[in-house]
């Protein structure tokens, strides 16, 4: 017999009294091994059934495909599981991922650092719209870093063009009244025209125009903030 838990309660109050286990059970009408049993353990645990999950009838499926090819994003698995009829969302199956999935250890990285002068950065930075009197215009920042005292040079333009980067280049130069060796770049549309591998192709009319400053310009490799200092 289950009691409720005012029953429960009762019960242990009533034992708590020092009362006998019959008169407990004739007080609260009942059974006297029942009161026996709660007596001796008041605190009734009460096991969760485990809900069943949209996903459950997929599992296996999910497992052998990521068998074949571990590297399977979650949104490739979700549109394979819409084809064979799931019905629920991506969140589920991105927890049901991470358990299957091992934990990546963070990578380490050695610590770059450059000599006064050696190196600049630059980098353009979108600001989103800036309004003028009801006319909207996108707002740009330029900047240029040196690498080794971290001083920052901003100038902030309405457009990203190759003669707006090297003014603002001039601009920047002026500022810390001489240039870099090299300066390296994120991989600027305006400054890198293709790449392939480690093998990059700056465009010819940039090239032209860091030899008449005289620096070397660099590229980092995509997805790889670490090589900056």
């Amino acid at each position: 017999m289950v009691l409720s838990p005012d029953q429960i309660q009762a019960l242990y109050q009533l034992a708590q009294q020092q009362w006998s286990l019959r008169k407990i059970a004739t007080h609260l009408h009942l059974d006297r091994a029942t009161v026996k049993k709660y007596v001796q353990r008041p605190v009734i645990v009460i096991k969760k059934r485990q809900r069943s999950s949209k996903l459950d009838p997929f599992r296996p499926q999910i497992q052998q495909w990521l068998a074949e090819d571990p590297r399977l994003s979650g949104v490739s698995l979700l549109a394979r599981l819409r084809a064979l009829g799931y019905p629920g969302g991506h969140s589920i199956l991105d927890q049901y991922l991470a358990q299957l999935r091992p934990q990546r250890k963070p990578p380490a990285f050695v610590r770059v650092e450059v000599g006064p002068g050696q190196q600049f950065q630059a980098d353009w930075a979108d600001c989103g719209v800036i309004d003028y009197a009801g006319q909207p215009r996108r707002l740009y920042a330029f900047c240029l870093i040196e690498a080794h005292s971290r001083l920052l040079y901003l100038e902030f333009t309405h457009a990203m063009t190759l003669p707006t980067l090297c003014c603002c280049h001039l601009h920047g130069f002026r500022f810390f009244g001489g240039l870099a060796r090299e300066i390296l770049y994120d991989n600027l549309r305006s400054v890198v025209a293709q790449r392939q591998g480690r093998l990059v192709g700056f465009h010819l009319a940039f090239l032209d125009f860091a030899r008449q400053m005289g620096f070397v310009p660099k590229a980092c490799q995509p997805a790889s903030p670490w090589q900056k200092a």
